[in-house]
């Protein structure tokens, strides 16, 4: 945008909000910042982020509180809620995604790996005796 463009902008900008000062100069600065990473968006994206993480990390948790994180997270990609700004549908339309795509994705992502085996947990006695001989080195002396 040249400067002549610019000042064209803003006067017609000071015609339209002649009132409110404050107005043109926040409408302004508005439609000027479009980077492809505005920190709302960057705020979007990190809790639609901490959203999969939770998925990920309580999927097949045995806590109450992991139990309950999980239901809390499903629910809100389940939500079909417009009016809350950081709503499912609203954080996946600001950052150009399909909502329903998306939650297909996710549950059929949770299916697949809830259907894999569960690797075993190691026991408390085998967690001791890794430790316990974490230092020491085995020759292969035959």
């Amino acid at each position: 945008m040249t400067d002549e463009t610019r000042m064209n902008t803003e006067r017609l900008l000071n015609s339209l909000f002649h009132q409110d000062p404050m107005a043109s100069a926040t409408f302004a600065e508005t439609v000027r910042r479009k980077s492809p990473l505005d920190p709302e968006k960057m705020l979007m994206l990190a809790v639609l982020e901490d959203a999969v993480f939770c998925i990920q990390k309580n999927l097949r948790s045995t806590s109450r509180k992991g139990q309950r994180l999980m239901q809390e997270t499903e629910d809100w990609i389940g939500e079909e809620d417009d009016e809350w700004l950081f709503s499912f549908n609203n954080i996946c339309e600001v950052l150009g995604l399909d909502a329903r795509y998306l939650r297909q994705g996710l549950l059929r992502w949770k299916k697949t790996l809830l259907r894999e085996p569960r690797p075993l947990e190691p026991t408390r006695q085998q967690k001791r005796l890794r430790r316990s001989h974490k230092g020491i080195k085995l020759s292969n002396a035959a």
